[in-house]
């Protein structure tokens, strides 16, 4: 997508319902599958760090769909979620799910995804 594409209404606004969509699969995925697994493996104060991020991202993803794609704050709010999904997938890649996949193993690794796209497919 070119930097024009963005700054047109119509695009906007089909962006943001797809990134809506694929943000509260995300959301529900691992809220329901990888969170609970983190959890169990005695980090329930990252896991709830990281719901609180969805939480975050929710909410300003409602703020710029309140927005008309055409106003001038529309770029600042899209920017605001931006960032907030960039440290989200940051803490995840980099901090927690290095550990988790280390501490399940193979065997319960493999059985973690087919959980999350069971719950994906679930959404669908």
């Amino acid at each position: 997508m070119t930097h024009a594409d963005f700054e047109e209404p119509a695009r906007r606004a089909a962006m943001l319902e797809k990134v809506s969509e694929l943000l509260t699969r995300h959301a529900v995925e691992e809220e329901n599958v990888v969170y609970p697994a983190i959890s169990e493996m005695g980090e329930g104060g990252a896991a709830s760090g990281l719901i609180d991020d969805h939480a975050e991202m929710k909410l300003v993803l409602r703020e710029l769909q309140a927005l008309a794609p055409e106003d001038p704050r529309w770029r600042e709010q899209a920017r605001a979620l931006k960032k907030v999904f960039d440290r989200h997938v940051r803490t995840e890649e980099d901090e927690l799910f290095p550990v988790l996949r280390e501490r399940l193993g193979e065997v319960e690794n493999a059985k973690l995804t087919r959980l999350v796209t069971r719950e994906g497919v679930r959404l669908s």
